[in-house]
C-alpha cells in the first residue's frame, strides 16, 4: 500500500506481507520455474516461457488467456526489524494463491491491456 509510506516492524510467516506492507516474491514461475520479468507498461510480471502473467503482488488472473500456471507466484516469509531492515527467509516458501478472476477484489488490473506481449 503506497499510502502507508514504508514498511511496518514485525514478522510475517505467511508470505502475504499485508501487515508489514512488503511482500517477497519468488523469482520462479510456478508453472515450470522460468523467471517472470516485470513489465513497465502494465506493471505486471510476465513469464517468457509460457506467457503466464501475474499482477504486481504476484496474483495470477484466472483463465487461459493469462497462461498455464495453476497458482500465483510463491512467496517468502519476511521480517522487518526496529531499524527498518528487511529480512527475507528463503527457506520458508509459501505457495502462491489460486487464480482470481480479473475484476474481482484481490487482483490489481493491468495499467494497459496486453502490455509487453
Amino acid at each position: 500500500d503506497p499510502t502507508r509510506q514504508g514498511w511496518t516492524t514485525g514478522t510475517d510467516l505467511t508470505g502475504d506481507g499485508t501487515s508489514l506492507n512488503v511482500r517477497a516474491l519468488s523469482q520462479r514461475c510456478p508453472h515450470l520455474g522460468c523467471r517472470p520479468n516485470p513489465c513497465l507498461e502494465d506493471l505486471w510480471f510476465h513469464c517468457p516461457c509460457h506467457q503466464s502473467r501475474y499482477d504486481r503482488l504476484g496474483i495470477k488472473p484466472d483463465g487461459a488467456a493469462y497462461g498455464p500456471a495453476s497458482r500465483g507466484m510463491d512467496r517468502f516469509a519476511v521480517e522487518v526489524d526496529g531499524d527498518g531492515v528487511l529480512f527475507v527467509d528463503t527457506s520458508r516458501v509459501v505457495l502462491g494463491p489460486l487464480p482470481i478472476a480479473l475484476g474481482e477484489p484481490g487482483l490489481i488490473p493491468p495499467l494497459v491491456e496486453d502490455g509487453c506481449v
